[in-house]
């Protein structure tokens, strides 16, 4: 929170309680004990509805990513994701830093795709992402939700400009192959609204069905462009690996399959996201979800799939 606020994040939080205070009693909510859970823009409460249904409430941070979280779980009506019972995106209507509540249906917190194998984590991701992807639009849905035709437009001078700012942190040739890719399938991209932060961490087991995705980062465009969290995530597994790019390539295998997207389009798109993963990271620094040694490894196995062959 503070890398992204800097000195306004401590009048953030400290306003915080305040909102959520405001949201209990608007809301005729009451705390149910248990589990208070935050992550890294927002806080989770259990909470019991005036009727006794169990919920959870989440209050966080408002930008032009987490505001699409409300569009995106109402098209989706529960099909695949929490389901949203209410939300108020205007706590704070800053455009960026402001703050929004949502009243979600309860999931199990302590039971994530991180509780089962590899496999199967990527299987049950698969079939998310096709069942999210499936769910149809409207224009009136969608305000606000970003279009991966635009980004990737932005993307084929942003790309280059921040490779050359940043002294060119990897193969320039990775560099240019993800701006072909925006080039060349980055104007018919818009075909889903689609969970661009699916992982792991993001897919929580539920009573009305099995699995579902939380925390979405919504965006309009090819279901093939949503690979990168998961092959990242838990990266541990892949660099222990006997093979570390047959272990990468088993997920993208999995994950192409189960999903049902086309392994060309989803190899291009893994290496553009990739890309810019790498250029983020070598800017502000490696964390544990994006790093440069990841990202590149990432990359390098797309390429490969592309048809050029890998670095070293």
């Amino acid at each position: 929170m503070r890398q992204n606020m800097k000195e306004a994040a401590d009048p953030w939080l400290a306003a915080l309680p305040g909102h959520i205070d405001d949201v209990l009693a608007r809301w005729d909510l009451t705390v149910d004990g248990g589990q208070v859970l935050h992550g890294f823009a927002a806080v989770v409460l259990p909470v019991l509805t005036a009727d006794g249904q169990e919920a959870v409430l989440k209050v966080g941070y408002q930008d032009a990513y987490t505001r699409t979280e409300v569009p995106a779980l109402r098209v989706w009506g529960g099909r695949g994701a929490v389901r949203l019972l209410e939300s108020d995106l205007s706590l704070d209507p800053a455009e960026d830093g402001g703050v929004g509540a949502l009243l979600l249906e309860r999931l199990d917190p302590n039971t994530s795709l991180h509780r089962i194998g590899d496999d199967e984590g990527a299987e049950i991701t698969g079939g998310i992402l096709a069942k999210l992807a499936a769910q149809p639009t409207s224009a009136e849905d969608l305000t606000g939700v970003l279009d991966l035709r635009e980004v990737a437009a932005r993307w084929i001078h942003e790309l280059p400009e921040s490779w050359t700012s940043l002294d060119g942190p990897c193969d320039r040739r990775l560099l240019d192959a993800a701006v072909d890719v925006c080039r060349t399938l980055g104007s018919e991209a818009h075909e889903s609204l689609v969970h661009i932060d699916l992982h792991q961490a993001n897919v929580l087991a539920g009573t009305r069905e099995p699995w579902l995705a939380i925390d979405p980062q919504a965006m309009l465009a090819d279901p093939a462009f949503c690979l990168v969290p998961f092959l990242r995530n838990r990266w541990k597994t892949v660099a222990e690996a006997a093979d570390p790019h047959e272990a990468l390539m088993r997920r993208f295998d999995i994950l192409t399959e189960t999903a049902g997207v086309d392994r060309g389009r989803s190899a291009a798109w893994t290496l553009a996201r990739a890309v810019e993963d790498l250029l983020w990271a070598a800017r502000y620094g490696d964390n544990e979800g994006v790093s440069v040694p990841v990202a590149t490894a990432i990359a390098e196995s797309m390429l490969a799939e592309c048809g050029a062959p890998r670095s070293g």
